[in-house]
């Protein structure tokens, strides 16, 4: 079990979680791919043989189980952007969605994009913490200092416990 040292008290963060944590020289993308496939299907693999009798018990459906199997299917970064983009025009009013799609712009170094999403998220809850973090984020980076002020504020405003915020 891994344990975090940090105050990690949200609903993104366990304070105790397991992990695997491979070390591959010279590995590429593809290769940490295959290793993780080969990971889940070893770790499901083991389990329906280990704990049949414990999954009977709890009268769980394990045929989803049974088919993980390898190889997995793989979109490239881009097709899974549009996917998101896709999710997003068939339903606006999901703020998970528009959340990813605007984390996804801001990876690939698309912030104007990511920061239309989040504007988007806060008209619609003005008190949406993590949009309004990461906006701030895109604001302070480009030196925006007063519209990180005007986004943070509401968040203070709604949010008394909220912890101070540091760029």
């Amino acid at each position: 079990p891994v344990f975090r040292a940090e105050r990690s008290k949200t609903r993104r963060h366990l304070t105790e979680f397991w992990m695997v944590e491979p070390e591959l020289a010279y590995a590429g993308l593809d290769d940490v791919m295959d290793l993780a496939e080969e990971f889940l299907e070893a770790i499901v693999t083991r389990v329906l043989d280990r704990c049949a009798a414990e999954l009977k018990t709890l009268e769980r459906d394990t045929t989803v189980l049974e088919r993980v199997k390898r190889p997995f299917p793989r979109i490239s970064y881009d097709e899974a952007v549009k996917l998101l983009g896709e999710a997003v025009a068939a339903d606006s009013s999901k703020t998970s969605y528009r959340l990813h799609l605007a984390r996804a712009y801001r990876y690939a170094g698309k912030e104007k994009e990511a920061a239309g999403q989040l504007e988007e998220i806060l008209k619609a809850a003005p008190d949406h913490v993590e949009a309004g973090q990461l906006l701030a984020e895109v604001f302070a980076k480009d030196k925006r200092f007063k519209d990180v002020v005007r986004v943070l504020e509401p968040l203070l405003t709604y949010r008394h416990d909220y912890p101070t915020y540091h760029m």
